[in-house]
């Protein structure tokens, strides 16, 4: 996978973090490739990033880069975080928007995790 100028092995699991103006694309493949994605706008992120008091990691994590990576053991929980989030987004029953925002943070704790890491 390729974000910007800069490439990226896939593996399963690993999460993609990409600020929407930030071009990327997947380079030559010979295997088939099931990818999931969930897009939430810039404005939803950060009012939620200031609501959880993680503005920092936010900016870290969207604006520094335009990107970032986070190669994660936890596939399995992963992929069920995306599955739960599909499952409720579109239900429309009460709190449904909130049990997809819980799991995007969710999926948010893996980079602020690696973020921790990194210094």
């Amino acid at each position: 996978m390729k974000i910007g100028e800069t490439s990226y092995p896939i593996v399963y699991g690993d999460l993609y973090f990409l600020d929407a103006k930030q071009s990327y694309c997947v380079e030559e493949l010979d295997e088939e490739m099931i990818h999931s994605t969930i897009m939430v706008s810039a404005e939803q992120l950060m009012a939620l990033s200031n609501i959880l008091d993680f503005e920092l990691e936010y900016h870290k994590i969207f604006e520094k880069n335009g990107h970032f990576h986070v190669a994660s053991p936890h596939y399995k929980a992963i992929d069920k975080r995306f599955k739960e989030a599909f499952s409720v987004s579109e239900t429309g029953k009460p709190f449904s928007k909130a049990l997809f925002f819980s799991r995007v943070i969710e999926l948010l704790n893996y980079a602020v995790v690696t973020v921790e890491k990194r210094k």
